[in-house]
């Protein structure tokens, strides 16, 4: 997982003191068949065809001795299911849902899949972690 151009200046503000945006109220996944880029400019996401980010949540932080406190999300399968071809899936980024929709994270998926009309993708429970050390 990689934190984004926004997430690395909001912790640096935080830091130095600088106001920073409150807490996000929610947070969506997307998909994407192109790596988003840690500045967000690449992402390429379906549009339509029965594609829409859906809300995320993390899950309780746990602490793993000689690694660092984990989260992982989503706390329920995710599935998303298309109308129409959306190109093969090959990253994931997830997003405020409020503020403008800044992206936090993103990486790529363990699989890329192909998704042509009436497929589906899922984004298993837990499958995403969020470790910090």
């Amino acid at each position: 997982m990689n934190g984004s151009t926004y997430l690395e200046q909001t912790t640096s503000d935080w830091v130095k003191g600088v106001a920073i945006d409150a807490p996000p109220a929610g947070l969506l996944l997307a998909l994407s068949t192109a790596d988003p880029l840690d500045d967000g400019s690449g992402i390429a996401e379906p549009v339509g065809l029965g594609y829409a980010r859906q809300a995320f949540l993390f899950g309780a932080y746990a602490s793993v001795v000689g690694v660092g406190t984990t989260m992982t999300g989503p706390t329920v399968d995710l599935v998303y299911t298309s109308t129409g071809a959306w190109g093969t899936i090959t990253h994931w980024a997830i997003f405020r849902s409020d503020l403008g929709g800044e992206m936090l994270f993103h990486g790529a998926v363990t699989v890329p899949k192909l998704i042509g009309a009436g497929d589906s993708f899922v984004a298993n429970q837990d499958s995403l972690g969020l470790v910090t050390r």
